[in-house]
């Protein structure tokens, strides 16, 4: 699956993290590899506000050690309404294992 990165995911998620926590950073400096390496969890239909725009969204699981503490990204990845359409990144949130 290819995955498009874009600005306004960037900028979006940057206002979601605290990028001052350093575990954080480690992460969102990551995410691209982290999306090629993780693992399908689920998909999750669009809600009312953005079923015009995408069907859903697909829902990956992937580790990453940051000093010797294993943490959990969900991922998050727009799953488009027409085949032509692109697979987008949406963000991702952090859990400490």
């Amino acid at each position: 699956l290819e995955v498009y990165f874009g600005n306004m995911a960037a900028k979006r998620d940057t206002i979601k993290q605290d990028y001052k926590d350093v575990n954080t950073i480690a992460v969102y400096s990551q995410i691209q590899e982290l999306v090629s390496e993780a693992n399908f969890v689920t998909f999750i239909p669009a809600d009312e506000e953005h079923k015009t725009s995408v069907k859903g969204q697909n829902i990956y699981n992937a580790k990453i050690d940051i000093d010797n503490i294993e943490y959990l990204v969900r991922i998050k990845v727009d799953v488009p309404l027409w085949i032509i359409g692109s697979y987008n990144y949406a963000g991702h949130k952090i859990i400490k294992m």
